[in-house]
């Protein structure tokens, strides 16, 4: 903090190394200082006098202490009267010293605090977020949003490398002109961002002013002196880079900002390196064989013995696999359940969900799946803000033998027929039901029709 005339300007350029000038020199050595006319000390630097217009004559100036440990230095310079500075003078700026130290600790340790938790916070929701799928750009604005908060920053940027054109893209940013990150190429080695991508090592700049290898060119995208960039590396390949810039309050960034944007950056780069990973998988063939094996899994090795009842089945692949799936549920000596169930799209996308969905259905118990309708709305509920944009369609299907009837209830899906034999009829069975996993709070249509011998069912996926 710098108050009085020409304060503003001390703030926000000038820093000082240990042992530089009379403010160094007391931080160096730990002693007190009082001058009476600066100019004529040698440890004085007359160069932030030149660069700031200020007149230094006489000065006192005293370190700051908690338990021995050095907190800072507090300076004063120039009685508004021609006097000079006294020993009282010096006595009570080391009383004040005593306690401004105390309360720059609080300070600090409160404001610590308050940000590693900002920090931990993020950091769960941020894997909430990539736990639901959501698409790669709407994470990347989420994760700007997010850290500029907790930063208290203006601007932030993350860039992606492109290795066939040996360049930096923007993947997302905030703060900044949308034409000019949308035409931003940047090469290795060039700006702030190339020198990070190209060194791979994250960079903290307090005083762009005095960075020698800053471009002037670019300096217009910069309203303050301080930045942190962070490379995105995954597995040692390159991903992009992660740029937070502009303090809200002027000041800089320091060492704990760093460290926070450092473990963003590395749970950043797996997501990207995985999503990148899954884009490539979708359009491979072997993204397909792992599909087939996945679903192979979940099928019906076998087709129940149940007296009474017989099954045929036929699975088969028009264009690569998909979601489609179908199962069998021995409910009791008497009652068997079937489902047929369509995961929207293709690919190992539609067949990790499918496995899901199967996973999920274990778990319900023996009530649910004796109701048809209960069954699908606990299977829509279970599906809500799990299928990352996707959904399904499901047809459930209860056979009592006991009572020789077929209880129902579709969810969106293509209505099953009903071969009759006594009257050499087919009908087409109709119950009301929405696809599922998209809105909450659905229900579902229950139905039932005589189900006797020599009658056949027909269930089926589009």
């Amino acid at each position: 903090m710098a108050l009085g005339e020409k304060g503003e300007i001390i703030k926000e350029f000038i820093r000082l190394e240990m042992g530089q000038g009379l403010v160094g020199w007391v931080a160096q050595n730990r002693k007190a200082l009082i001058l009476e006319d600066a100019y004529l000390d040698s440890r004085f630097s007359k160069k932030w006098d030149e660069e700031t217009g200020f007149r230094t004559k006489s000065v006192i100036c005293v370190p700051l202490y908690l338990q021995h440990k050095l907190v800072g230095v507090l300076e004063v310079l120039n009685k508004t009267t021609a006097a000079s500075f006294t020993e009282e003078d010096e006595m009570l700026l080391h009383s004040m010293a005593d306690m401004a130290a105390l309360a720059i600790q609080n300070a600090k340790l409160n404001e610590t605090l308050r940000k590693r938790i900002l920090e931990v916070s993020m950091l769960y929701d941020f894997e909430n977020i990539i736990a639901s799928n959501v698409d790669i750009h709407e994470m990347g604005r989420w994760l700007l949003a997010r850290i500029l908060k907790v930063l208290e920053a203006k601007t932030g940027s993350i860039l992606i490398w492109d290795a066939s054109q040996k360049y930096l893209k923007v993947l997302e940013a905030r703060g900044f002109d949308e034409k000019l990150t949308r035409e931003l190429k940047i090469p290795l080695g060039e700006g702030i961002a190339g020198h990070v991508a190209e060194t791979r090592e994250a960079l903290l700049i307090q005083n762009i002013e005095k960075e020698p290898g800053f471009e002037k060119s670019s300096r217009n995208h910069y309203e303050n002196n301080s930045l942190i960039s962070a490379p995105l590396i995954c597995q040692g390949e390159l991903i992009g880079v992660l740029n937070i810039n502009n303090k809200l309050t002027g000041f800089s960034f320091d060492k704990s900002d760093l460290q926070m944007i450092q473990a963003v950056a590395s749970r950043l780069a797996m997501t990207i390196k995985n999503a990148h990973l899954f884009d490539e998988r979708e359009k491979s063939l072997k993204e397909e064989e792992r599909a087939l094996t996945l679903m192979s899994q979940i099928l019906p090795q076998k087709k129940p013995k149940i007296d009474g009842l017989d099954f045929g089945v036929n699975y088969q692949l028009f264009e690569g696999i998909g979601g489609d799936f179908y199962s069998y549920f021995k409910i009791d000596q008497q009652t068997t359940a079937v489902l047929v169930v369509d995961v929207s799209g293709h690919g190992l996308t539609a067949a990790l969900l499918a496995v899901m969905v199967n996973t999920l259905i274990t778990t319900f118990d023996s009530n649910i799946m004796r109701s048809p309708s209960q069954f699908m709305v606990k299977l829509n509920e279970s599906l809500l803000d799990r299928m990352g944009g996707k959904f399904l369609t499901a047809m459930y299907a209860l056979i009592d033998l006991k009572q020789n009837q077929l209880v129902y209830a579709n969810g969106g899906h293509a209505n099953p027929l009903l071969f009759r034999k006594i009257k050499n009829e087919v009908l087409e069975l109709k119950s009301a039901g929405k696809l599922l996993g998209v809105m909450p709070s659905l229900l579902f249509e229950e139905r039932s029709i005589e189900f006797s011998a020599n009658d056949i069912l027909f269930m089926y996926t589009d």
